[in-house]
């Protein structure tokens, strides 16, 4: 496991794998087994919102509902504030805070990296709109520029970051978000090839061309990237990333909420023998896709699907669906 177990109750530590976010916004609690960070109260908001919509189930909406309940798989699993989660006598009813130099409310959640000996995590952003209606114009134009500079306008989705684990070196191989926001549109493919560990050849130096220092080098020549077997990577793909990713983009084909800022977690085990025991039995420390940050979610009812979060996951989905092709053109076993 990365997070260390602690048995005195509510104490927290600093959650070890965080690949995107703010640094240090993060610590994990309950052996590792929850996470702590601070949020916007939409979030939080956002949370019930969907619980009390799924437990209403509303037969005048009913497909709406539907689609909600599936969507609340793909979430994590969370606890509420950390009033609510401690049973602190503020409780739910605390009036959030968010005025500056007042502490921010905080969400207490499912940690989807426990039960992961070496978890690789990565963290994609969907959309092409990354502000909120709420949003003054000063930053609507400071964030469209952003989009339509990067993959996020074009394309619907951005490679955050990512850890993956090299059992080469026995070491973390962190790609920082400075790789996501510089690469084109051509680049993508090499991404997802990076965030999978199953590099073609040249795959690293191009890397560091894209962002000096994002391969790992073993001297001043000579670049890799982490790497597992081809057939774990194939078998992944096929029996759990692609399923979880054709099962959330069909949620959002339907779904009539507004996504801004959301992300995809990718978490997968990378450590080899390891991985391969996973692949073999279902439980704890499978691949998986889940949905992660909604301070900027909203249900629209009568709105109809996010386009440009649609637009993402068809991204992402077609970019895993080569890697699977490219796999299988491979040839199988490294």
């Amino acid at each position: 496991m990365v997070d260390t177990t602690s048995s005195k109750p509510h104490e927290m530590v600093p959650l070890s794998n965080q690949v995107a976010g703010h640094p240090d916004g993060v610590q994990s609690l309950d052996g590792g087994r929850l996470v702590v960070k601070a949020c916007l109260p939409r979030e939080l908001e956002f949370y019930r919102q969907v619980k009390q919509a799924v437990a209403r189930n509303d037969a005048v909406n009913a497909r709406q509902t539907e689609l909600l309940g599936r969507l609340l798989d793909r979430m994590p699993d969370c606890r509420g504030s950390w009033e609510e989660y401690t049973g602190s006598p503020a409780g739910p009813s605390k009036p959030a805070e968010t005025n500056a130099g007042d502490e921010a409310p905080r969400v207490v959640m499912e940690n989807l990296t426990y039960g992961y000996e070496k978890p690789n995590v990565c963290d994609i952003k969907l959309g092409t709109q990354l502000w909120d209606e709420d949003a003054n114009e000063e930053k609507r134009q400071r964030m469209d520029k952003a989009a339509a500079n990067t993959t996020s306008g074009s394309h619907g989705i951005r490679l955050t970051g990512w850890q993956t684990y090299d059992g080469k070196s026995g070491t973390y191989h962190s790609v920082p978000k400075t790789f996501g926001k510089t690469i084109k549109p051509g680049h993508l493919e090499t991404g997802m090839r990076m965030l999978l560990a199953c590099p073609e050849k040249g795959d690293a130096e191009c890397a560091d061309a894209i962002s000096a220092g994002t391969s790992m080098t073993d001297d001043a020549s000579l670049y890799h990237l982490p790497s597992l077997p081809d057939e774990l990577v194939e078998k992944m793909l096929e029996q759990h990333l692609i399923k979880d990713l054709e099962e959330i983009r069909a949620i959002f084909s339907e779904l009539e909420v507004r996504m801004r800022g959301a992300s995809l977690l990718v978490v997968y085990e990378g450590e080899t023998s390891r991985l391969r025991q996973t692949l073999e039995q279902e439980g704890v420390g499978r691949p998986q896709v889940r949905l992660i940050d909604f301070g900027h979610a909203t249900i629209v009812a009568g709105q109809g699907p996010d386009q440009g979060v649609l637009l993402g996951l068809s991204t992402v989905l077609d970019l895993a669906n080569k890697t699977l092709a490219n796999l299988k053109r491979r040839g199988g076993p490294n």
